[in-house]
This record gives C-alpha cells, sequence and structure tokens, in this order.
C-alpha cells in the first residue's frame, strides 16, 4: 500500500467527519448552521485535506500548496484580536 493510498481515505473521512460535526454541534447549539466561526471551520475542515490530496496527485506544485496552506491561515488568524 502507497503513501497515497493512505493518506486520500484518511482526508476524505476527515472531511466527512468535520462536516457531521459541525452540524451535530450547530444543531445541538440551536444555531443556524452558517455562521463565522462554521465557515472558518469549514475552510479548515475542506480546503487543507483537498489541498493535501491534490499535492499527493501531483496536481498542485509546491508554489501552490504553500499559497493554499498561507491564504487559509491568514483568513483564520484575522478574526484574532491584535492586542497582548
Amino acid at each position: 500500500m502507497t503513501y497515497n493510498r493512505f493518506i486520500e481515505p484518511v482526508m476524505l473521512v476527515l472531511m466527512i467527519m468535520g462536516l457531521l460535526a459541525l452540524f451535530l454541534n450547530r444543531l445541538h447549539m440551536k444555531r443556524g448552521i452558517v455562521g463565522v466561526r462554521s465557515i472558518q471551520f469549514l475552510a479548515v475542515v475542506f480546503v487543507l485535506p483537498m489541498t493535501v490530496i491534490l499535492s499527493e496527485e501531483g496536481k498542485l506544485d509546491s508554489e501552490a500548496v504553500a499559497f493554499v496552506i498561507g491564504t487559509v491561515v491568514g483568513y483564520i488568524l484575522q478574526f484574532v484580536p491584535g492586542d497582548d
């Protein structure tokens, strides 16, 4: 079993579990599905594993992977308060 055959199902399971966890959490909290934090969570749960899968398949080069990861991290960290 090669590395690609192992990592792709793991990333797929991570995406499905993340979506189910978000849905169950929002259902339990009795809130709407779409919110700022849920969009951030979905960005991490879907974009990063998809980036890993595409880079392992050779569809994305290293510069594109670095750009996507940097963009997601910047998007998530923009909501962190600046005062320490």
